[in-house]
């Protein structure tokens, strides 16, 4: 069964039938006795798919399938009502009257609060979701499929293969691999297979490597992520660059370039205040970006034959475990220009549960001073440079 097809507007996440393409709604299924109480599922309206709500988001917002025809509602969780507010201003996003709007407290209690704004004109909400829905899927769709209409489960089936040969059809495979979308990397077609993956990159497409990596100056390929991975907007995307000289271009460096030679290349995500010329829409509610240097040659060569910062983020559904090879995440083949396989990514050094942990991520931003924000498979190899080697202070969480 295919997942979901998830669109993010307006800081909600709505789904979509992968079936049939119709939203998917909000429908109580059964009362649980005692402290469990309802459980409650998504449910398409116009066929019979239903999909279990498994986790609870901090501010989930779903359609309702109360009412008749459209008579679609939002409903939220009481906890969401507490950091909810109403204002007089206008919507930013469609100019409707009485827009509410969530505040969030920043990395420290001495920066302002970043403000989400939504649209409490429902319909609204709901119409820009299912126009957003319907120039995502026309990407990927046969012209004969039908959008946000009722079709058969055939006909859906039918569709996904077509743009799964679609995506195919439209790429060379530099290696020998099954599917010819994918390409393995060897060292013989290396050079071949970044130019490769450099051409989908700077046309704004996406691909998947030993890292994910769409162009970070393009609103559009950020977006597409974000929109496949049903990852919430809040969620920072880090950077990856060819080189220790291109960090200084894209983030302010208050540490010795030694530090960084000691702790790059590698599983190790560095992160600082942001410089101007990075694009603004990647990571719009914080100044920091964080920098990565992989310790894999193709996509170093990648990242250079690109010629600027490539977006990095794990090649998974938002909130689901970690790959380590590109069968774990065939669900987003269709939504990918191309694959390059280099193998799986454990080693018997590791054990594989280290290997999915990530990379080591340290916030590098305040003047010496380190903060672990994340442990990652490098935690105590960091820990060490940074404190005994170059003495400089732990912020603690």
């Amino acid at each position: 069964m295919d997942s979901p097809q998830i669109i993010l507007i307006m800081d909600k996440k709505f789904k979509f039938c992968p079936t049939c393409g119709n939203l998917l709604c909000l429908k109580c299924a059964s009362t649980k006795g005692g402290a469990g109480g309802e459980e409650w599922v998504r449910k398409c309206k116009a066929c019979p798919y239903v999909q279990p709500i498994l986790s609870k988001h901090r501010y989930p917002a779903y359609i309702s399938q109360e009412g008749e025809g459209e008579e679609l509602d939002i409903v939220e969780s009481s906890k969401a009502d507490e950091y909810r507010q109403r204002t007089e201003a206008l919507c930013p996003r469609c100019t409707h009257k009485e827009a509410f709007f969530y505040q969030m407290q920043t990395r420290s209690a001495d920066e302002p609060m970043t403000t989400f704004y939504e649209c409490c004109n429902k319909q609204t909400v709901i119409s820009r979701a299912k126009e957003c829905f319907f120039s995502k899927r026309s990407v990927f769709s046969s012209p004969s499929s039908s959008v946000l209409q009722s079709s058969p489960p055939t006909a859906a089936a039918a569709s996904l293969s077509s743009r799964k040969m679609e995506n195919c059809n439209g790429l060379s495979a530099a290696g020998d691999h099954p599917h010819s979308f994918i390409t393995s990397i060897t060292s013989s077609n290396l050079s071949s297979a970044s130019a490769q993956g450099a051409n989908i990159i700077n046309s704004g497409g996406l691909i998947a490597t030993p890292d994910g990596h769409p162009d970070a100056q393009n609103d559009s390929a950020i977006s597409k992520i974000y929109e496949i991975k049903g990852r919430h907007c809040d969620k920072p995307v880090a950077i990856c660059v060819s080189e220790i000289n291109q960090i200084y271009q894209w983030g302010k460096v208050l540490v010795p370039r030694a530090l960084l030679e000691d702790l790059l290349p590698g599983p190790v995500t560095l992160v600082f205040e942001r410089q101007p010329l990075l694009n603004p829409g990647l990571n719009p509610n914080t100044q920091l970006i964080g920098i990565r240097i992989p310790n894999h040659q193709f996509i170093r060569s990648l990242a250079e034959a690109h010629g600027g910062p490539v977006a990095l983020t794990s090649a998974n559904f938002s909130n689901c475990p970690s790959t380590l090879a590109v069968e774990e995440f065939k669900e987003m083949w269709p939504y990918l220009n191309a694959v390059f396989d280099g193998g799986r990514l454990s080693s018997c050094e590791k054990s594989e549960a280290a290997a999915r942990a990530g990379s080591t991520v340290i916030d590098l931003s305040s003047q010496g001073h380190f903060k672990i924000i994340r442990e990652g498979t490098a935690y105590s190899e960091c820990v060490e440079v940074l404190r005994d080697k170059y003495h400089l202070s732990e912020v603690m969480k």
